[in-house]
Protein backbone atom coordinates (compact mmCIF):
# COMPACT_ATOMS: atom_id res chain seq x y z
CA UNK A 1 0.00 0.00 0.00
CA UNK A 2 1.58 3.52 -0.84
CA UNK A 3 2.43 5.63 2.27
CA UNK A 4 0.33 8.64 1.36
CA UNK A 5 -2.46 6.05 0.91
CA UNK A 6 -1.70 4.47 4.28
CA UNK A 7 -1.53 7.88 5.98
CA UNK A 8 -5.03 9.35 4.78
CA UNK A 9 -6.59 6.42 5.96
CA UNK A 10 -4.74 6.14 9.39
CA UNK A 11 -6.35 9.91 9.72
CA UNK A 12 -9.11 9.54 8.53
CA UNK A 13 -9.55 6.02 11.02
CA UNK A 14 -8.23 8.63 13.57
CA UNK A 15 -11.43 11.00 13.07
CA UNK A 16 -13.64 8.09 13.33
CA UNK A 17 -12.33 6.13 16.52
CA UNK A 18 -11.67 9.60 18.14
CA UNK A 19 -15.28 10.95 17.66
CA UNK A 20 -16.62 7.51 18.28
CA UNK A 21 -16.23 8.60 22.52
CA UNK A 22 -19.40 10.51 21.54
CA UNK A 23 -21.39 7.68 20.78
CA UNK A 24 -19.90 5.67 23.70
CA UNK A 25 -21.04 8.14 25.54
CA UNK A 26 -24.24 7.99 24.94
CA UNK A 27 -24.00 4.05 25.20
CA UNK A 28 -23.03 4.82 29.33
CA UNK A 29 -26.61 7.01 29.57
CA UNK A 30 -27.79 3.48 29.26
CA UNK A 31 -25.85 1.17 31.82
CA UNK A 32 -26.86 0.89 35.39
CA UNK A 33 -23.02 1.04 36.12
CA UNK A 34 -21.71 4.31 37.90
CA UNK A 35 -19.51 6.24 35.35
CA UNK A 36 -16.40 6.09 37.13
CA UNK A 37 -16.86 1.91 37.57
CA UNK A 38 -17.76 1.93 33.99
CA UNK A 39 -14.26 3.63 32.71
CA UNK A 40 -12.47 2.19 35.65
CA UNK A 41 -13.80 -1.27 33.56
CA UNK A 42 -13.34 -0.08 30.47
CA UNK A 43 -9.37 0.73 30.42
CA UNK A 44 -9.28 -2.18 32.36
CA UNK A 45 -9.90 -4.70 29.95
CA UNK A 46 -8.18 -2.32 27.21
CA UNK A 47 -5.02 -2.75 29.27
CA UNK A 48 -5.50 -6.70 29.25
CA UNK A 49 -5.85 -7.31 25.76
CA UNK A 50 -2.99 -4.51 24.62
CA UNK A 51 -0.60 -6.57 26.97
CA UNK A 52 -1.27 -10.29 26.24
CA UNK A 53 -0.78 -8.87 22.53
CA UNK A 54 2.60 -7.34 23.76
CA UNK A 55 3.42 -10.81 25.67
CA UNK A 56 2.34 -12.54 23.11
CA UNK A 57 3.53 -10.97 20.04
CA UNK A 58 5.65 -7.91 21.25
CA UNK A 59 9.06 -8.01 19.65
CA UNK A 60 10.51 -5.00 21.98
CA UNK A 61 11.62 -4.58 25.70
CA UNK A 62 10.93 -1.52 27.53
CA UNK A 63 13.00 -0.37 30.47
CA UNK A 64 11.51 1.01 33.67
CA UNK A 65 12.38 4.54 33.15
CA UNK A 66 10.53 4.22 29.63
CA UNK A 67 7.43 2.56 31.26
CA UNK A 68 7.59 5.29 34.03
CA UNK A 69 6.80 7.99 31.70
CA UNK A 70 4.76 6.94 29.52
CA UNK A 71 2.40 5.94 32.55
CA UNK A 72 3.02 9.69 33.70
CA UNK A 73 1.49 10.16 30.16
CA UNK A 74 -1.46 8.01 30.28
CA UNK A 75 -2.51 10.20 33.34
CA UNK A 76 -2.57 13.02 32.19
CA UNK A 77 -3.46 12.45 28.75
CA UNK A 78 -6.29 10.04 29.12
CA UNK A 79 -7.22 9.86 33.03
CA UNK A 80 -7.28 13.58 34.15
CA UNK A 81 -8.39 14.65 30.39
CA UNK A 82 -11.46 12.44 30.96
CA UNK A 83 -11.92 12.61 34.51
CA UNK A 84 -12.36 16.31 34.75
CA UNK A 85 -14.70 15.89 31.33
CA UNK A 86 -16.61 13.72 33.45
CA UNK A 87 -16.93 15.52 36.49
CA UNK A 88 -17.58 19.09 35.03
CA UNK A 89 -20.82 17.10 33.26
CA UNK A 90 -21.62 15.72 36.64
CA UNK A 91 -21.49 18.55 38.41
CA UNK A 92 -23.75 20.33 35.90
CA UNK A 93 -22.09 21.85 33.12
CA UNK A 94 -23.41 20.91 29.43
CA UNK A 95 -22.05 18.41 27.00
CA UNK A 96 -21.36 21.09 24.05
CA UNK A 97 -19.99 23.42 26.65
CA UNK A 98 -17.47 21.12 27.50
CA UNK A 99 -16.48 20.30 23.91
CA UNK A 100 -16.03 23.92 23.64
CA UNK A 101 -13.95 24.67 26.80
CA UNK A 102 -11.99 21.38 26.06
CA UNK A 103 -11.43 22.45 22.17
CA UNK A 104 -9.30 25.35 23.45
CA UNK A 105 -6.31 22.43 23.77
CA UNK A 106 -4.73 23.37 20.92
CA UNK A 107 -4.34 26.70 21.52
CA UNK A 108 -3.13 25.86 24.99
CA UNK A 109 -0.56 23.48 23.67
CA UNK A 110 0.38 25.91 21.09
CA UNK A 111 0.88 28.52 24.09
CA UNK A 112 3.12 26.21 26.43
CA UNK A 113 4.82 25.05 23.36
CA UNK A 114 6.23 28.50 22.71
CA UNK A 115 7.19 28.93 26.25
CA UNK A 116 8.52 25.37 27.07
CA UNK A 117 9.82 23.93 24.18
CA UNK A 118 11.21 27.01 21.65
CA UNK A 119 8.90 27.63 18.50
CA UNK A 120 7.79 31.01 18.82
CA UNK A 121 4.58 31.94 17.56
CA UNK A 122 3.54 34.65 15.20
CA UNK A 123 1.19 37.48 16.17
CA UNK A 124 -1.48 36.26 13.96
CA UNK A 125 -1.47 32.79 16.12
CA UNK A 126 -1.94 34.62 18.88
CA UNK A 127 -4.71 36.84 17.37
CA UNK A 128 -6.42 34.08 16.97
CA UNK A 129 -6.49 32.38 20.26
CA UNK A 130 -7.67 35.45 21.55
CA UNK A 131 -10.67 35.42 19.27
CA UNK A 132 -10.76 32.21 19.88
CA UNK A 133 -10.65 32.66 23.92
CA UNK A 134 -12.89 35.07 23.69
CA UNK A 135 -15.57 33.48 22.15
CA UNK A 136 -15.55 30.56 25.14
CA UNK A 137 -15.40 32.79 27.48
CA UNK A 138 -18.69 34.25 26.10
CA UNK A 139 -20.35 31.12 25.23
CA UNK A 140 -19.92 30.38 29.26
CA UNK A 141 -20.99 33.54 29.96
CA UNK A 142 -24.46 32.63 28.45
CA UNK A 143 -24.51 29.18 29.86
CA UNK A 144 -24.17 30.79 33.35
CA UNK A 145 -26.82 33.09 33.16
CA UNK A 146 -29.30 30.21 32.47
CA UNK A 147 -31.42 29.33 36.10
CA UNK A 148 -30.21 25.80 36.03
CA UNK A 149 -26.61 26.55 35.06
CA UNK A 150 -23.65 24.93 36.46
CA UNK A 151 -21.84 26.87 39.32
CA UNK A 152 -19.08 28.96 38.43
CA UNK A 153 -16.30 26.44 39.60
CA UNK A 154 -17.53 23.68 37.16
CA UNK A 155 -16.48 25.48 34.29
CA UNK A 156 -13.02 25.30 35.45
CA UNK A 157 -13.34 21.36 35.28
CA UNK A 158 -12.94 20.84 31.49
CA UNK A 159 -10.31 23.85 31.53
CA UNK A 160 -8.11 21.46 33.95
CA UNK A 161 -8.75 18.54 31.34
CA UNK A 162 -7.27 20.89 28.77
CA UNK A 163 -4.11 21.28 30.70
CA UNK A 164 -3.67 17.69 31.83
CA UNK A 165 -4.18 16.73 28.23
CA UNK A 166 -0.99 19.26 26.96
CA UNK A 167 0.68 18.68 29.54
CA UNK A 168 0.82 14.98 28.91
CA UNK A 169 1.58 16.08 24.79
CA UNK A 170 4.43 18.33 26.31
CA UNK A 171 5.90 15.66 28.33
CA UNK A 172 5.61 12.77 25.61
CA UNK A 173 7.44 15.07 22.94
CA UNK A 174 10.40 16.45 25.89
CA UNK A 175 10.90 12.66 27.20
CA UNK A 176 10.46 10.41 24.43
CA UNK A 177 10.62 6.80 25.25
CA UNK A 178 11.13 5.05 21.66
CA UNK A 179 9.16 2.19 23.27
CA UNK A 180 6.83 0.34 20.67
CA UNK A 181 3.41 1.25 20.71
CA UNK A 182 2.27 -2.03 22.44
CA UNK A 183 4.89 -1.64 24.93
CA UNK A 184 3.45 2.46 25.30
CA UNK A 185 -0.04 2.26 25.32
CA UNK A 186 0.08 -0.79 28.09
CA UNK A 187 1.66 1.51 30.47
CA UNK A 188 -0.52 4.88 29.28
CA UNK A 189 -4.04 2.42 29.44
CA UNK A 190 -3.03 0.81 33.38
CA UNK A 191 -2.43 4.46 34.58
CA UNK A 192 -5.30 5.50 32.93
CA UNK A 193 -6.99 2.26 35.02
CA UNK A 194 -5.30 3.29 38.31
CA UNK A 195 -6.72 7.25 37.96
CA UNK A 196 -10.66 5.85 37.34
CA UNK A 197 -9.89 2.86 40.09
CA UNK A 198 -9.42 5.46 42.64
CA UNK A 199 -12.13 7.98 41.59
CA UNK A 200 -14.89 4.82 41.25
CA UNK A 201 -13.44 3.71 44.84
CA UNK A 202 -14.05 7.47 46.25
CA UNK A 203 -17.46 7.22 44.80
CA UNK A 204 -18.35 4.22 45.62
CA UNK A 205 -17.42 4.31 49.36
CA UNK A 206 -14.44 2.10 49.33
CA UNK A 207 -16.49 -0.72 47.14
CA UNK A 208 -16.43 -0.68 43.30
CA UNK A 209 -19.39 -1.77 41.03
CA UNK A 210 -19.20 -5.11 39.05
CA UNK A 211 -20.93 -4.99 35.58
CA UNK A 212 -23.76 -6.34 34.31
CA UNK A 213 -23.62 -8.98 31.32
CA UNK A 214 -26.36 -7.32 29.83
CA UNK A 215 -26.54 -6.28 26.43
CA UNK A 216 -26.36 -2.23 26.70
CA UNK A 217 -23.54 -2.57 29.73
CA UNK A 218 -21.38 -4.83 27.22
CA UNK A 219 -22.04 -2.71 24.25
CA UNK A 220 -20.90 0.77 25.59
CA UNK A 221 -17.91 -1.16 27.66
CA UNK A 222 -16.83 -3.06 23.90
CA UNK A 223 -17.59 0.52 21.96
CA UNK A 224 -15.56 2.11 24.79
CA UNK A 225 -12.82 -0.06 24.00
CA UNK A 226 -12.30 -1.20 20.41
CA UNK A 227 -13.17 2.29 19.24
CA UNK A 228 -12.39 5.16 21.54
CA UNK A 229 -9.25 3.28 23.50
CA UNK A 230 -7.55 0.89 21.05
CA UNK A 231 -9.02 2.08 17.65
CA UNK A 232 -8.01 6.03 18.37
CA UNK A 233 -4.81 5.17 20.49
CA UNK A 234 -3.21 3.07 16.62
CA UNK A 235 -4.80 5.27 14.20
CA UNK A 236 -2.59 7.68 15.61
CA UNK A 237 0.87 6.07 16.07
CA UNK A 238 3.41 7.81 14.95
CA UNK A 239 4.01 4.74 12.75
CA UNK A 240 0.78 4.99 10.98
CA UNK A 241 1.43 9.28 10.63
CA UNK A 242 5.20 8.84 9.57
CA UNK A 243 3.89 6.31 6.78
CA UNK A 244 3.03 9.78 4.51
CA UNK A 245 6.50 10.70 4.19
CA UNK A 246 8.75 7.89 4.37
Amino acid sequence: MPPSLLSSLAASGFVVCWSSGFIGGRLAVEVALPPMALFAWRFALATLLVALWWRAWGTRSASRQGLFIEAGIGCLTMGGYLLGVMLAIQAGVGTAVTALITALQPLLATLLASLLLGPRSGGLRWLGMIIASVGVILCVAGDLGNADGAPLWAYGLPLLSVVSVTLGSILAARYPTAMAMDATLTAQLAAATGVFLIAALIEGHGRIALPALDSATLTAIGWLVFFSSLGATVSSSPACVASGST
